[in-house]
C-alpha cells in the first residue's frame, strides 16, 4: 500500500481503498472518533476550504490520478467516495451562486470519473443522486444541473424546517413550563391595564 507522492487532495481516499479492498476482514465503529474542524485563517485555507471551483477540480484530478492505480473493483469503491466528496460540494449554495458557464465546466470535468460507475454501488449509497449520476454519464449536462439545483433547494428547504421545528420546539417547552403557567394572571392583569 502507499500514497500518491506530491497529491494534496484525495491521497487519503486512495489509502483507504487499498486498504479496504485488501483486507481480509474490518470493522465499522458508529462512534465519533475524531472531530474535523476547518480553519479560521482565510490567508491558509486547507485543500477542502478553497473556492468552489479548485475543490471540485482537485476532486477530480485525485480521481484521474488513481484510476490506472486501481483495480476495477478498487476503483469503483473509489468513485463512492470520490463522488460523495463531489456530490457534497455541488449541493452546496456557493455551487449554485457560480457562472452558468462555470457549472457546465465543472459538470464536463466531473462526467469521466463517473462515466464507468456500477450501477449497484451507486444505487445503493446514492438514491437520491443516481438520476444526476445517470444524467451525467450520460452526457446530458443541461439536466443533470438542474437535477442540482432541485437538491440544494431541498436542502435549503429541509434546514429551514429542522430550524423552525426548533424555534416551535422552544416556544413550546415555554408555553408548557410551570412558569409560565404560572405568570398568567400577571399576565392577564397586564393586558387589562394597556386596553
Amino acid at each position: 500500500m502507499k500514497f500518491i507522492e506530491g497529491m494534496k487532495n484525495g491521497e487519503d481516499k486512495f489509502y483507504d481503498m487499498q486498504l479496504f479492498t485488501s483486507a481480509k476482514k474490518f470493522c465499522y465503529i458508529p462512534e465519533t472518533v475524531y472531530m474535523y474542524r476547518t480553519r479560521d485563517d482565510n490567508d491558509n485555507l486547507s485543500m477542502t476550504q478553497q473556492d468552489m471551483e479548485s475543490t471540485i477540480l482537485n476532486d477530480c484530478k485525485a480521481a484521474n490520478l488513481v484510476k490506472n492505480l486501481l483495480t476495477k473493483d478498487q476503483f469503483e469503491m473509489f468513485q463512492i467516495n470520490a463522488m460523495r466528496s463531489i456530490l457534497w460540494k455541488l449541493i452546496d449554495p456557493s455551487f449554485n451562486s457560480l457562472p452558468l458557464s462555470k457549472k457546465f465546466f465543472l459538470l464536463k470535468s466531473i462526467r469521466p470519473i463517473i462515466l464507468s460507475y456500477n450501477p449497484e454501488l451507486i444505487k445503493k449509497y446514492f438514491k437520491l443522486e443516481y438520476p444526476f449520476i445517470s444524467l451525467l454519464s450520460k452526457g446530458y449536462i443541461d439536466l443533470a444541473k438542474e437535477y442540482i439545483q432541485i437538491h440544494i433547494s431541498r436542502k435549503y428547504w429541509y434546514l429551514e424546517g429542522k430550524s423552525l421545528l426548533k424555534i416551535y420546539s422552544k416556544q413550546r417547552k415555554m408555553l408548557n413550563s410551570r412558569s409560565w403557567k404560572m405568570t398568567k394572571v400577571l399576565r392577564v392583569i397586564n393586558n387589562k391595564k394597556t386596553n
